[in-house]
């Protein structure tokens, strides 16, 4: 496992963590987290890159699937594949102390469908939010955490990382 930390803003550091193949056992427990499709092109708006990724999950597993959110459920990051073939974390929203009610669930046999909004500031830009290494363009995926329980604050219930296929993200 290698893991790389990020500084965002000022005193978070968010550990990076590539830990193997755990889309395989998402899919092996019938759930399967799609991108909608091979490539997105970002575009820009003012001093910031912008892509809207659609995407759906498939939840056959056999339970339901929960999570906290805020503004909407969404995959929880966005990694970047390096040129040796690991993954590390790219983008990911910054969840603050809002929580939405309900919370989010999938019952098994449903299938969500929604969009993850990346934003990455162009180079020399100085905006927040920070983007991880050489943010575009590149190969990337989804990962998005869920709790195996309808209930999201059940910590004895395990967390499914659910991870995409690989899609291009091109400058436009």
């Amino acid at each position: 496992m290698s893991c790389v930390p990020y500084v965002i803003g000022v005193l978070l550091v968010i550990p990076a963590c590539h830990l193997g193949h755990p889309s395989a056992a998402a899919l092996e427990g019938g759930i399967r987290l799609r991108a909608d499709s091979a490539q997105y092109s970002l575009r820009e708006d003012g001093p910031m890159y912008l892509a809207t990724i659609g995407f759906q999950l498939e939840n056959n597993s056999g339970r339901t699937l929960s999570q906290n959110y805020c503004d909407g459920p969404s995959p929880s990051s966005l990694e970047k594949q390096r040129p040796n073939g690991d993954w590390v974390w790219a983008w990911g929203g910054i969840e603050l102390t809002c929580r939405r009610f309900p919370p989010f669930r999938i019952a098994s046999g449903e299938t969500y469908r929604g969009a993850f909004l990346a934003t990455a500031p162009r180079p020399g830009a100085n905006v927040f939010p920070t983007s991880g290494p050489e943010f575009v363009p590149g190969v990337y995926r989804l990962r998005w955490e869920l709790r195996a329980s309808a209930d999201p604050d059940d910590g004895a219930a395990p967390i499914i990382s659910a991870v995409s296929l690989p899609f291009r993200l091109v400058l436009q």
